[in-house]
């Protein structure tokens, strides 16, 4: 009986959250439709949209100005997760071509140009999944793989840090490897402060949480969440707002941690959830699904009211 009003009690406090974060009614909405399998959403500096279809090669932008969604880059190695630097410039996590490479949109023509010649130690990378940037320029990425494993050339699925160089010129130092006890590592995102990084190992169904020591220094590994009471697959992208919440895909929604691990909501969306992306107002969060890319707004500027209960009442 105790158990049940515990039980009860902390419902009650995470469908207040919910109705607080998720807007009465609001429901995704669905943007752009008609790919194959879509990936990598990712805030351009012009506020539009960038979004990945694995399978046929391409790199799509939608506008949200017109609504409309266009060709931006064929034939880029089976691009998966990406982000933008500080500098404008698209950094593509290349699934098929096992590299992280960057792609200028201040040149002309538009086209990828290797980060570095990556490799670590000799060992040709498996296939990078997703990554995030932090303010300096530095990345850290999965790099997992998925599908035929013929080819690979080392038996860890790890988590990387690419460093760049502090004198301007933006050259790559040699690949770190931060963590290599993982199955299958996939989406990957710094809190806020970046004092804290959080990575989905998939095959696990684990998001852990690292304290960030220094870029490319992380410690005090630990479990942060599951998704689905740990059955199944787990998340595949995440990101966070401005409070520090994350949004982990997975099960057909997006579900959302407070800072602490609890968990304040669930979005449905479509199946599969697969990543996520937040517009520039902070508030609209863009998310691919199945072979589309959806959108919904939130209230992510709200301080969420938590319903306090004692351990006692257990």
């Amino acid at each position: 009986m105790r158990q049940s009003v515990a039980t009860l009690l902390l419902f009650f406090c995470t469908s207040s959250i919910h109705a607080q974060l998720v807007p009465k009614d609001a429901v995704p909405e669905k943007v752009a439709d008609g790919y194959k399998f879509t990936e990598g959403p990712a805030l351009a500096p012009d506020g539009s949209i960038y979004f990945t279809d694995i399978p046929a090669a391409l790199i799509l932008r939608f506008d949200p100005k017109t609504g409309k969604t266009a060709i931006a880059e064929e034939n880029s190695g089976n691009a998966n997760g990406l982000m933008f630097d500080h500098d404008g410039v698209l950094i593509a996590c290349r699934h098929g071509a096992r590299e992280v490479s960057s792609w200028s949109l201040k040149h002309s023509p538009q086209r990828f140009r290797p980060a570095v010649s990556q490799r670590y130690n000799g060992k040709k990378l498996n296939s990078p999944n997703d990554l995030d940037i932090d303010k300096s320029g530095n990345i850290y990425f999965t790099d997992p793989r998925y599908g035929n494993r013929d080819s690979m050339e080392m038996e860890i699925e790890g988590v990387y840090f690419q460093g760049i160089d502090s004198d301007g010129n933006k050259a790559m130092k040699p690949l770190i490897r931060i963590d290599a006890d993982l199955v299958r590592p996939n989406g990957i995102v710094l809190s806020p402060d970046e004092s804290i990084l959080y990575v989905a190992d998939r095959k696990a169904n684990y998001i852990y949480a690292y304290d960030v020591d220094s870029p490319g220094k992380v410690k005090n590994k630990r479990v942060f969440a599951r998704l689905n009471g740990g059955e199944g697959p787990g998340s595949d992208g995440m990101c966070v707002d401005q409070q520090g919440r994350l949004y982990a895909t997975g099960f057909s929604k997006v579900w959302v941690f407070e800072p602490t691990g609890q968990l304040v909501a669930t979005i449905p969306v479509a199946k599969p959830t697969i990543n996520v992306t937040f517009a520039e107002d902070n508030k609209t969060l863009y998310i691919t699904a199945n072979k589309g890319l959806y959108r919904v707004p939130l209230n992510t500027d709200a301080t969420l009211k938590h319903t306090k209960y004692s351990k006692d009442k257990e």
